[in-house]
């Protein structure tokens, strides 16, 4: 018998991104095959890469797929014609390109951002340049939201690392440099000392793992233009803001153009308003390509459109592309004074930041009571935006829960201070320290703890860290009484309600009153499960309520159990079994919700106290019973034996309290 064997189709692979669809579901096998075609034709391609012109130079990404799509002068399915029957038609298939670098993270689809390209230069190899940026490098994408987006996107986090460390091998092969028309020299960073010809780039072997083992190399991805002293002599100096590589200044770049022999140097790695700005008497040229950056600055993004006579611009407005993003994150709140809760924790970091004293920080309680939310806006309200991804570190201890991560990430980030960073970046208001948010640190070793407390006392100079939990218990001792505590309860409704009616409004979405009180009931006092539950069901049906949403969630609705209470307070066992197994789990309801809201609705009854702790205790067994592995339907039988020995309880107090009146 033969086994069929997969076969990836990287125009439709393609096709798909090309259109503005975002949260592509991917399988490991295509993603490693892309991988493995875009490496082949890196191989191919030289360290310096060169391209004629008429052609479109493209700046920084990160993870905006919408406005890449955009771009290319694609916006939905009809545009993609092109790809199967190469009419001379769309931009992506006719034009030439060459981008700088920078395709992922700090946006919310890196994946399909690098896919589309990787897809493209394979499909139009004499078309395409891809250059790589500095966050085409594993220490950095590895901090900055690659690697966790593709964490949470495969299901197998075996397979995600694979996948991450394999997407990481492609980059190492990518070029680091492009020579448009012989005159136009492109490179994601800037130039170097030791860019003395375009020979000096030819000789950089590939593939390149570590591009700070190469002074040239590393400075092509991180180098910054800068106004410094000595503005007749070409100069440069370490670049403090980047914490490596260097800054050079106007004279360097006319230098550099004379002894290269072109006209111009194009590079991108830094954020523009205007999406462009020009350096050195327009010898070098800044091209930023995502709009609205990181949705939080209002921003254009250009593109510069090469031709055979000259150069021009096309401007790509500032757009928002909040349109696809989880509401969860669209409606986050990123100023202290837009949270809606915990008016004493938000005065008192006020204070602290007013007075540049601010403490290690320990934030603990539920899920979805604003513990993340309120530490990143109090980092906005720090640092410049331009500074927060150099000052503000962000790790989820969930993914990298050992010691590693202490060691080497938060090590690494920690050594170097941070100059100059609040956000008045006046010299009276610079502030020494950055900033670590380590999130459900509760997941963290024993042993990471340990060393994350040494981490802490030794670089208390340079970094202020902020722990985040759920369960304050699961946190060292050490680590507790060097941190300033904060509880973060779980919500009221009164503070939920006009926070999602504000988003109900926004949205144009229909929401019945029991829609909202079924929202309100299933968040149990977490903003996040309120927002994620209404999105979830706003998408997929056309009024929230209380039946759609509870259809959405998967769960019984609060009618359905009561039903379920009566049959077991009222039948047989037999009875009890064969009608709830048809009524709920036919329904594809699991035995663990099943089992919360029977916890709700046995406080509500009205039963004897001995009653009532013999259906808590063995619904309390069945869930610990669950959690191991266990049948549901052994332990839907354990349910019932719970409720009906709550029964014989009952009636036995009845007589007793019968026979105690026959008595008086």
């Amino acid at each position: 018998m033969s086994i069929e064997k997969k076969v990836f189709d990287v125009q439709h692979f393609c096709k798909r991104h090309l259109q503005i669809k975002n949260d592509q579901i991917y399988t490991k096998f295509e993603l490693f095959s892309l991988i493995d075609l875009i490496i082949d034709e890196f191989r191919k391609e030289p360290t310096l890469a060169e391209i004629s012109p008429p052609v479109r130079i493209v700046g920084d990404i990160h993870g905006q797929h919408d406005d890449l799509v955009r771009l290319l002068n694609c916006k939905n399915e009809g545009n993609t014609a092109s790809i199967d029957d190469r009419k001379p038609s769309y931009a992506f298939s006719t034009k030439k390109w060459v981008f700088l670098g920078d395709y992922v993270d700090r946006g919310y689809n890196s994946l399909e951002c690098i896919c589309l390209v990787f897809s493209l230069k394979i499909l139009f190899p004499k078309q395409y340049v891809l250059l790589r940026g500095n966050h085409e490098t594993k220490v950095i994408n590895f901090r900055y939201g690659f690697r966790h987006e593709i964490l949470r996107r495969l299901t197998s986090k075996r397979d995600a690392q694979e996948v991450w460390e394999r997407f990481n091998d492609a980059f190492s092969f990518m070029p680091l440099a492009c020579l448009v028309g012989h005159k136009i020299l492109c490179m994601h960073g800037g130039i170097s000392p030791d860019l003395v010809s375009l020979d000096a780039i030819r000789m950089i072997q590939r593939p390149l793992i570590d591009v700070n083992h190469n002074r040239l190399a590393q400075d092509l991805l991180w180098a910054d233009p800068e106004d410094f002293e000595r503005p007749n002599e070409a100069a440069f100096c370490w670049n403090k803001n980047r914490g490596l590589s260097v800054c050079f200044n106007a004279q360097a770049v006319s230098d550099a153009c004379r002894r290269l022999n072109v006209n111009l140097i194009v590079r991108a790695h830094q954020m523009m308003p205007n999406g462009f700005k020009f350096f050195a008497d327009r010898k070098l040229c800044t091209i930023f390509s995502a709009p609205r950056y990181m949705n939080e600055i209002d921003n254009a993004g250009a593109v510069l459109k090469v031709a055979a006579n000259g150069k021009h611009f096309r401007m790509l407005p500032s757009t928002t592309v909040v349109s696809n993003l989880p509401w969860v994150e669209k409606y986050r709140p990123s100023k202290l004074n837009e949270l809606v809760a915990h008016e004493q924790v938000v005065k008192t970091l006020t204070k602290f930041i007013e007075n540049r004293t601010l403490p290690h920080l320990l934030f603990y309680g539920p899920p979805g009571t604003g513990k993340t939310t309120t530490v990143l806006a109090a980092a906005r309200k720090m640092y410049h935006p331009s500074k927060m991804s150099s000052m503000v570190l962000e790790l989820n201890a969930s993914d990298e829960r050992g010691i590693d991560v202490v060691r080497n990430t938060i090590v690494n980030f920690a050594q170097t201070k941070g100059l100059q960073a609040f956000a008045s970046a006046s010299d009276k208001d610079s502030v020494p320290f950055k900033l670590v948010i380590l999130d459900e640190a509760d997941a963290m070793t024993k042993d990471a703890q340990n060393a994350l407390r040494r981490v802490i006392e030794k670089y208390t100079d340079n970094v202020r860290f902020c722990i985040i939990c759920n369960y304050l218990a699961s946190i060292i001792p050490a680590i507790q009484s060097r941190c300033t505590r904060f509880r973060f309860a779980p919500l009221d409704q009164s503070l939920i309600v006009p926070r999602l009616d504000f988003i109900v409004k926004s949205e144009g979405l229909q929401m019945t009153p029991d829609g909202r009180e079924a929202l309100l009931r299933v968040s149990k006092g977490d903003m996040r499960t309120v927002i994620n539950t209404l999105q979830s069901t706003a998408m997929s049906f056309e009024v929230v309520s209380e039946s759609t949403v509870y259809q959405c969630i998967g769960q019984p609705t609060p009618a359905e159990m009561k039903k379920v209470v009566t049959l077991l307070l009222n039948q047989t066992a037999k009875t009890c079994m064969n009608k709830i197994k048809k009524s709920l789990f036919e329904n594809g309801y699991a035995l663990q919700d099943v089992i919360t809201h029977l916890h709700d609705l046995a406080f509500s009854m009205d039963i004897p106290d001995s009653a009532m702790s013999a259906i808590i205790v063995g619904l309390g067994e069945v869930e610990e019973n669950l959690s191991t592995g266990c049948s549901n339907e052994t332990q839907l039988a354990a349910v019932v034996a719970a409720f009906f020995e709550a029964k014989s309880l009952c009636v036995k107090e009845m007589k007793a309290a019968g026979a105690e009146a026959m008595e008086h």
